[in-house]
């Protein structure tokens, strides 16, 4: 596997799939913010309906997130934000 960093738009590199984390609360921030405003709406919809899990080390894979580049989304659950400071 090969691990790239770099800086820019999230939603335009060109990488077989994309990593982003969602925390408890169902607020969206960080970099999933950056996704664009279809792939948010998408987001946020699926966390909703409880489609997407933000309890920490959850998982779910994507394919097709609208307005993103990558192959697919890897959405990872991080749990309560505060447990992150």
């Amino acid at each position: 596997m090969k691990v790239l960093t770099g800086s820019g738009s999230i939603a335009t590199q060109a990488v077989s799939a994309l990593v982003v984390s969602v925390f408890e609360g169902q607020q969206l921030s960080g970099s999933v913010t950056q996704l664009g405003a279809a792939a948010v709406e998408m987001l946020q919809r699926l966390l909703t309906r409880e489609e997407i899990s933000t309890k920490a080390g959850k998982v779910s894979l994507l394919h097709e997130v609208p307005g993103v580049t990558a192959q697919c989304v890897l959405v990872v659950g991080c749990g309560e934000r505060s447990e992150w400071d």
